[in-house]
């Protein structure tokens, strides 16, 4: 494969990455939304009492300790650990709040941070490309790249398949009740 093709092949796969991630974003936010109103239903439907609210989300360093993306460092090698070191302090000199008051940079800055702490090597190959910074992606990376693409659209399409998801975006009231009632059924004694 030419250079050229390599560059764009590339470039296409970190978009998908990068689409992925923001639908699964849209995704998890509509289905937090409407999650209340869904077990609301299912709960009148039933005759059970409501269940008791979920806690609220931490901020600052605690939501790092429960943050669902978070990968074990111990299972990072050494080589993507050196790679994203490097690739965070290109980012940084660019974008850091003390560097700049753009507001689009201090974005990319902070999702540069939040990358690196969970050792996303991709979402930081994908600020740099917003920021034409200059890397290095072997095949060892393209590969890897295309599991995460593979299963992000598993997950993606696990969602799409959910009660709540396919409440949520059903059409008619009627649709909405059959969902409830199919619900129960299948978790009635689990409420």
């Amino acid at each position: 494969m030419n250079k050229k093709l390599e560059l764009l092949e590339i470039k296409k796969l970190l978009q998908e990455y990068s689409f992925l991630n923001i639908d699964d974003e849209f995704k998890q936010e509509v289905i937090q939304d409407g999650k209340s109103e869904f077990l609301e239903r299912v709960h009148q439907t039933n005759g059970t009492p409501p269940p008791l609210p979920e806690p609220e989300v931490l901020d600052g360093d605690a939501a790092k300790l429960v943050n669902p993306n978070s990968i074990d460092p111990n299972l990072v090698g050494e080589n993507v650990k050196i790679k994203i070191k490097k690739l965070y302090r290109e980012i940084v000199k660019l974008t850091h709040p003390d560097k700049t008051e753009v507001e689009e940079m201090v974005e990319l800055y902070t999702k540069a941070t939040i990358a690196a702490d969970n050792f996303d090597l991709f979402v930081l190959y994908d600020v740099c490309a917003k920021l034409n910074i200059t890397h290095t992606f072997d095949v060892e990376d393209r590969i890897v790249l295309k599991e995460h693409i593979s299963k992000k659209k598993e997950k993606l399409d696990n969602i799409e398949k959910s009660f709540i998801w396919v409440y949520l975006t059903a059409d008619t009231e009627e649709k909405k009740e059959e969902l409830i009632k199919s619900f129960i059924e299948i978790h009635g004694e689990n409420l």
